[in-house]
């Protein structure tokens, strides 16, 4: 259904975020 489509879309827009800014962080902490 599309709300599950939606619902995952959601879901994974979150995780990539989430990983950005942690990857970030990573970063600019090696430094």
């Amino acid at each position: 259904s599309w709300g599950q489509l939606i619902l995952l879309g959601a879901v994974a827009g979150l995780l990539l975020i989430a990983g950005g800014v942690i990857w970030r962080r990573l970063v600019l902490a090696k430094r």
